[in-house]
């Protein structure tokens, strides 16, 4: 299949089965911030549980970051990420005092925020401020191999720069959102069904 070609299915099949969570009705940089951040390595389906009441309870970043780290950790448990909630109320306060209580829109200050590396960052960007980004993990490494077969030569794809420019490269210009949704998306749907549906 050919990379056009590929692009093409995927859009139309992503536009008819984008999978509903709550952090993809909002634009809130940073509600979506903490959900990529609780979507690391953390089956989405769990999160989806509790983050609605999560992000009730910690609205803005001077909630969480003013927040009992102990209460965050019990709240964050049920994920097995209790480990990350210092790093999340870390991540507020700064938000908090270096930039006015607003998610920054640069990738570099995004990834100067504890706790972000390359993926949360570019998820912000594309999710909430609709900038071209790509998102490279192990699923969407898995999907290009499947479909297009590119590979990494490298030990760990995920930060193969060559590879993360790659993607970026094929993102139809506009359509960021869609695009990245619909990879992960297929990726989930072929790991649940074992079928290709494009």
């Amino acid at each position: 299949m050919t990379q056009q070609a590929f692009i093409k299915k995927l859009l139309r099949w992503g536009s008819k089965h984008q999978r509903k969570f709550p952090w993809r009705k909002t634009k809130n940089p940073f509600h979506i911030l903490l959900a990529e951040i609780m979507l690391q390595k953390t089956n989405a389906e769990m999160v989806a549980k509790i983050y609605p009441r999560f992000i009730q309870k910690y609205k803005t970043p001077q909630a969480l970051a003013h927040a009992n780290l102990r209460t965050l950790k019990k709240e964050l448990h049920y994920l097995g990420i209790h480990d990350r909630a210092r790093r999340m109320k870390l991540t507020a306060a700064k938000i908090e005092k270096q930039f006015n209580g607003k998610v920054p829109q640069s990738r570099e200050a995004l990834l100067a925020l504890p706790g972000v590396g390359p993926y949360v960052a570019n998820a912000v960007l594309c999710f909430a401020f609709n900038k071209e980004a790509a998102l490279v993990d192990t699923n969407v490494i898995n999907i290009l191999k499947k479909f297009l077969n590119i590979k990494s030569k490298q030990k760990r794809p995920r930060n193969d720069r060559r590879l993360w420019f790659k993607v970026e490269k094929m993102i139809p210009r506009g359509r960021s959102t869609l695009f990245n949704r619909s990879i992960i998306d297929l990726s989930a749907y072929i790991k649940k069904y074992k079928k290709i549906p494009i």
